[in-house]
């Protein structure tokens, strides 16, 4: 997807935070990759022709077992777009940052927010007040001191108030740390919102409930980092040629753009298990290496140990492969066939969208192009997200003969409409198969490829800001796929909330507004859990998007990775995984 200005690419590049962040694919998809979630001890499939379906969200392994030592080294398709957290929109960025930061408190394997540099907190009933309390003597890499409350502090003041620094997750706290007035001047200070209430305890007063703010402060671009470093070294912070430096687990050594990036154990880290300090690892090397065919050759002579991007095409190689473990697990992104509800009059009617959703047979979209490593999407959360309910849901199964039914009663049965279609591989097969399947309905989809952010262009939520709202009549389709994390407001309101950054179906209802207003007010999550219920239910009557398939995350392991958490959202922490020794 695509943004025409910085001010908007940053307001909606923050929706990719909550554990995900980002790998979006209006994020990960858009650059490919991501972030990844859980699974406990590793071990090679050993030429088994089974794929392990992951679903085991503990490491494994006692503390007498473990070894300590060894380079973990890591395929990556794309170079980072920049060392600095704050300033990442890409699946590079994230997969280093998670090695090099800290937040203030993070999500696990199952989406949990758990410790980070906070080690407790407080939150108030009316969710307008969030205190931290900080473990004690942190420090940064290098001679950047400790990262006590005031170094917390400082990182959000930067965040918010350097229009000119450009942080990413300043969006992120809008309405609820600052607000801007009609000339983008800054309102209720953050120097009032954000404070040290003790030498090691931060106080967000919040300017009004927000049930979703732990997880903005869990995405990576809210890394606490040296404020003292990040003006010292100004826009050459986060550089290959400067470095960058944060409180992690590992620190940054060096890299080289289309190569490789060293990261080595930081000796000071502050956490600890059974086993002692943390990292088990000496280091980790990420070597970039843009084809998936040269990824899957090197992992199975062991070059490399990991590669987190394994397409489905590749998957029969790789499990006939010695001392290789091919995982699958659910993950966060969905495909969709996006239509111009507003402004296309076929597309304006819900027969007509009801119609285009039974025609497409998602369980051969699973079968053909992602060879069983995707699941059927008929809703706006996938089915092992916590707010999902099975029963709120309206699926329109495959039924080519209902379809037609359907387009006969809109008084639409011959028709034709134009996709907009990312220029890549995986966009441009399903729309293939879309294309086929919508024929046996007597649909003609024409497909026109182009650049990725050509092609989402009219249907960027910017667009709330034309009249008529939406995407222009002549635009009439777009598949794409976009990624998410583990917030559930990230895939309702962000998504469909009126005028919300993921809102590119351009979707708007009253009724939904209110639920989901209330959705970030309260913290009961019963209530929660029917408001949500309420949406779905609401929405995909409507189905104001065609939802086509989740993407599952498939990894390829060398049998020596143990402890490796496969997460749903991308590449986890490295800082518990070890390697047996030779």
């Amino acid at each position: 997807m695509a943004i025409d200005n910085d001010v908007n690419r940053r307001q909606f590049l923050r929706a990719s935070g909550a554990g995900a962040a980002v790998g979006a694919t209006m994020l990960a998809g858009c650059m490919g990759g991501g972030d990844d979630d859980g699974n406990g001890g590793n071990g090679g499939n050993g030429g088994d022709d089974d794929i392990t379906v992951d679903d085991d969200d503990q490491t494994t392994s006692e503390a007498e077992d473990i070894e300590r030592g060894g380079t973990l080294v890591v395929g990556l398709s794309q170079d980072p777009r920049t060392l600095n957290p704050h300033l990442g929109d890409d699946s590079g960025t994230s997969a280093i940052a998670d090695q090099i930061a800290n937040r203030l408190v993070r999500t696990d394997q199952t989406g949990e927010i758990i410790p980070d540099l906070a080690r407790d907190w407080q939150v108030n009933d009316e969710l307008t007040e969030y205190t931290f309390q900080l473990h004690e003597g942190v420090q940064f890499h290098g001679d950047y001191g400790e990262a006590d409350a005031e170094a917390v502090v400082d990182n959000f003041h930067k965040i918010i108030l350097d229009e000119e620094y450009g942080a990413f997750a300043a969006s992120d706290y809008e309405g609820t740390l600052f607000t801007v007035d009609d000339d983008g001047n800054i309102q209720d200070h953050p120097e009032d919102t954000v404070y040290a209430s003790g030498d090691y305890e931060v106080t967000f007063d919040m300017l009004e409930a927000d049930a979703s703010f732990l997880f903005a402060l869990a995405d990576y671009r809210s890394s606490i980092l040296p404020v003292d470093a990040i003006d010292e070294h100004g826009d050459d912070f986060g550089s290959t040629s400067e470095g960058t430096w944060a409180t992690g687990a590992f620190q940054f050594v060096e890299g080289q753009d289309n190569s490789h990036y060293e990261l080595e154990a930081n000796p000071d880290y502050f956490k600890e298990t059974d086993a002692g300090q943390l990292p088990y690892l000496d280091g980790v090397r990420y070597e970039i290496i843009v084809e998936s065919s040269v990824r899957n050759t090197q992992v199975q002579t062991g070059e490399i140990h990991l590669d987190h991007q394994v397409t489905a095409s590749d998957v029969d190689g790789l499990q006939d492969a010695d001392d290789v473990e091919v995982r699958t697990r659910a993950g966060t992104d969905q495909s969709n066939l996006y239509v111009n509800t507003r402004n296309f009059e076929p597309f304006t009617d819900v027969r007509v969208r009801q119609a285009l959703s039974h025609a497409v047979n998602r369980e051969a979209i699973v079968e053909v192009q992602w060879d069983g490593l995707a699941e059927p999407a008929y809703n706006i959360f996938p089915e092992w997200h916590w707010a999902y309910d099975e029963d709120a849901v309206t699926r329109y199964e495959h039924d080519v003969e209902r379809a037609q039914e359907l387009l006969d009663e809109a008084g639409h049965s011959n028709l034709e409409f134009t996709a907009r279609v990312t220029n890549e591989s995986q966009f441009t097969d399903h729309a293939t198969i879309l294309q086929q399947n919508l024929a046996q309905a007597g649909i003609d989809m024409n497909i026109e490829t182009m650049e990725k952010w050509t092609a989402w262009g009219p249907f960027l939520p910017d667009s709330w800001d034309n009249d008529p709202v939406g995407p222009p009549e002549d635009d009439h389709a777009l598949v794409e796929s976009i990624g998410y994390g583990f917030d559930a407001d990230m895939y309702a309101y962000l998504t469909y909330y009126t005028g919300e950054f993921f809102n590119s179906s351009f979707y708007s209802d009253e009724q939904v507004d209110e639920w989901l207003d209330e959705t970030r007010r309260v913290a009961d999550q019963e209530r929660r859990e029917e408001l949500y219920s309420n949406v779905q239910e609401q929405v995909t009557e409507e189905i104001p998007q065609i939802y086509t398939i989740w993407q599952n995350r498939t990894h390829a392991i060398r049998e020596e990775v143990n402890d490796y958490i496969l997460r749903p959202n991308g590449m986890p922490a490295f800082e518990e995984i070890w390697l047996t020794q030779e």
